[in-house]
C-alpha cells in the first residue's frame, strides 16, 4: 500500500488535521492472530487527532507483527472532510508500534471518465440507480467526481466495483486520493545563502557542490516567453522577488465575470485556485511560493533571492490548501489546465500515494503536447525501484523525477533513489527562497531540488526555444556532474549542471537525437492498483 501523497519536504513530523473531542484509543499491545488491535497516536499519523466515525482492524496472519487498519475520519476544515485513512502497523512482540504505510482517500467521492461517445444523460442514469450523484465536472481533465451519500469504509471500494461493472458507460474509475504539506521555518536573505546556485564552500559546504548557475547565466538569464506551471499551493504574485515574473493570462479581461477564453474558468487571469475552486491562486500555506522563489526568483533588482531563470513565466495551479492538503482529482484537472493555457512545463514538488491512471494519462497527454513534468522523487529514503513513489514514479517519457543533496554534495538524508526511476540530483537541503508575505525561508525536501531542475529547463528553453522536451530530457542528463555519492542510485549517477546542460543543448541542436541516446538504463514504473 503506498504513502500518502505529500510536498517532499523533509520535516520532523507531519501536519496532524485540527483535534477533536473524540475518546482516546488504548495504546497497542503485541498482536495475536486473528485479534484487532486498536493502534492510534503513531508517529506520522497524519489522522491521529481526528474523529473518528468507523473503524477496522486486523492481525496479519501471513506477516506476523503487521498490523492493517481502516478509519473513516472526519477533518474539519478540509475541502472533502470525509476521509478514509487505511495504515500498515509493525507492532513488536513487546507492545512497540511503528506506522510504516499509511494511504489515504476522499470517503465520499470516486473518480469516473466517460468511454468516448457517452452521454452525459447517460452517466447520470447510470449512476442514480447507484445511489450516486454528481458532485463535480472538472472542465480540462473531463474528470467526474460521483459522490455517494452517508459514505461508510466500504463506500469507495463498492462505488469502484459497481461503478466498473458499467463497461458501456465507465472508461477509468478510481480513487480521489489525499495529498499533504508539510510547514518550515523563516531564514535570513543574501545570495550568498543560495549554496545550490553558487558553492564556494560557505557554512561548511564543498567549493562548486551546485549547478554552476552563474557560468550558466553567461548563456541566458532567462525570458518571460518561457510559461512554467507550479502545481503546488499557490504563489504569492504580490512578493518583491516574484511578481515581475507572474504570468498573465492575455486571453482573459480580469473581473468581467466572463469566461473570455472559454477554458471552462471565468477571469482566470493568474492562474486558478483549484482547492478553493476560485481564480486567486494565492500561497496561504507557504511551500509554493518557497518553489517559485527557487525557479524564477527576479534577478538583478537589489533586494532578496535570484532563481536558476532571472525572467520567466510563473503560472499558479493551486491544488493544495491552506492547510496543506489535497487530492488527485484537483491535481490531474491543474496538470490539463496547465495543458490547455500552454505551459512548457510543470513543476511538482509533491509525490506519494496510489497509483492513478487518470492522473498518468493527463501527465502522458501533457507530454505529447511538448510539456515537460518535473517531479520530487520523495522524502522516504527509500529505492523508488522497489517502492515506487508517485507521481514521479509513473513511466512517462515527459518525466524528469529529481532527488536532493546536500552542500557537500552527497545525496540528503531524507531523498529517495532509484538507478531505474530517478533521473538525476539537484540540491535540496538548507534551500532558501521567498515565502508569502514578503518573506524567505530556508527549507529542505526533494521539493527544493525539484525546481531546480524545472528553473535549468527553463533556461534550456529560453536559450533555444525549439528544443523539444527528449532534447531537454537529454542534454540535462548527459550533462550531470557525475557524483561518487551518487553512482548507482540514479539513472544519470550525478547532480544537475545547469551551465554544461546549456553547452549540451547547443550541440544536440545540431544532432539527431532519439530517446536517450546515450548509454544509461531506461526508466522503468510500476502499477499498483489498491
Amino acid at each position: 500500500m503506498p504513502t500518502p501523497i505529500s510536498p517532499a519536504i523533509a520535516a520532523p513530523k507531519p501536519r496532524a488535521p485540527a483535534p477533536s473531542t473524540s475518546s482516546p484509543i488504548a495504546a497497542p499491545t503485541a498482536p495475536v492472530a486473528g485479534q484487532p488491535t486498536p493502534v492510534t497516536r503513531l508517529e506520522g499519523d497524519r489522522y491521529a487527532d481526528a474523529e473518528v466515525i468507523e473503524r477496522e482492524g486486523h492481525v496479519d496472519n501471513g506477516q506476523p507483527g503487521l498490523y492493517r487498519q481502516a478509519r473513516l475520519v472526519r477533518v474539519t476544515g478540509e475541502k472533502y472532510p470525509l476521509i478514509v485513512a487505511r495504515d500498515e502497523v509493525e507492532v513488536s512482540p513487546d507492545g512497540k508500534s511503528k506506522l510504516i504505510k499509511q494511504q489515504a482517500m476522499v470517503a465520499d467521492h470516486v473518480m469516473l471518465k466517460l468511454k468516448p461517445g457517452v452521454t452525459d444523460a447517460a452517466l447520470l442514469a447510470a449512476i442514480q440507480k447507484l445511489g450516486g450523484t454528481v458532485r463535480k465536472k472538472m472542465p480540462a481533465s473531463r474528470i467526474w467526481l460521483i459522490a455517494f451519500p452517508k459514505p461508510t469504509l466500504s463506500t469507495v471500494t463498492t462505488a469502484l466495483r459497481e461503478l466498473a461493472a458499467l463497461p458501456d458507460v465507465t472508461d477509468i474509475v478510481e480513487p480521489d486520493y489525499i495529498v499533504h504539506a508539510n510547514a518550515t521555518e523563516p531564514s535570513d536573505t543574501a545570495f550568498t545563502s543560495l549554496w545550490g546556485l553558487h558553492n564556494t564552500g560557505q557554512n561548511g559546504g564543498k567549493a562548486d557542490a551546485d549547478i554552476d548557475a552563474p557560468e550558466a547565466w553567461d548563456y541566458t538569464t532567462g525570458s518571460r516567453s518561457v510559461l512554467v506551471g507550479v502545481i503546488d499551493t499557490g504563489i504569492d504574485h504580490t512578493h518583491p522577488d516574484l511578481a515581475a515574473n507572474m504570468w498573465i493570462n492575455p486571453n482573459e479581461i480580469a473581473a468581467n465575470g466572463l469566461d473570455d477564453d472559454n477554458n471552462g474558468y471565468v477571469d482566470d487571469v493568474r492562474g486558478w485556485d483549484f482547492a478553493n475552486n476560485d481564480n486567486n491562486p494565492m500561497d496561504d500555506h507557504l511551500h509554493g511560493t518557497h518553489c517559485a522563489g527557487t525557479i524564477g526568483g527576479v534577478g538583478n533588482n537589489g533586494k532578496g533571492v535570484v532563481g536558476v531563470c532571472w525572467q520567466v513565466s510563473l503560472v499558479g495551479l493551486k491544488f493544495l490548501s491552506s492547510s496543506g492538503s489535497g487530492t488527485i482529482s484537483d491535481a490531474t484537472e491543474a496538470v490539463a489546465y496547465g495543458t490547455q493555457i500552454g505551459v512548457d512545463m510543470t513543476s511538482n514538488s509533491w509525490g506519494g500515494g496510489g497509483y492513478s491512471l487518470l492522473l498518468k494519462s493527463t501527465i502522458d497527454a501533457a507530454g505529447t503536447a511538448n510539456i515537460l513534468f518535473i517531479a520530487a522523487a520523495g522524502n522516504e529514503s527509500s529505492n523508488s525501484d522497489s517502492e515506487v513513489s508517485y507521481p514521479s514514479g509513473y513511466d512517462s517519457a515527459s518525466i524528469i523525477a529529481v532527488a536532493a543533496t546536500t552542500r557537500s554534495d552527497v545525496l540528503s538524508y531524507f531523498s529517495n533513489y532509484g538507478a531505474a526511476t530517478v533521473d538525476l540530483a539537484a540540491p535540496g537541503s538548507e534551500i532558501y527562497s521567498t515565502a508569502p508575505s514578503g518573506g524567505y525561508a530556508t527549507l529542505s525536501g526533494t521539493s527544493m531540488a525539484t525546481p531546480h531542475v524545472t528553473g535549468a529547463c527553463a533556461l534550456l528553453l529560453a536559450h533555444n526555444p525549439t528544443l523539444s522536451p527528449t532534447a531537454v530530457k537529454t542534454a540535462l542528463l548527459s550533462s550531470v556532474d557525475p557524483l561518487p555519492a551518487l553512482k548507482g542510485l540514479c539513472v544519470s549517477g550525478g547532480r544537475l549542471n545547469a551551465a554544461r546542460a546549456l553547452q549540451r543543448s547547443s550541440e544536440l541542436a545540431v544532432e539527431p537525437i532519439g530517446d536517450f541516446t546515450f548509454s544509461m538504463p531506461s526508466r522503468i514504473g510500476c502499477m499498483n492498483l489498491a
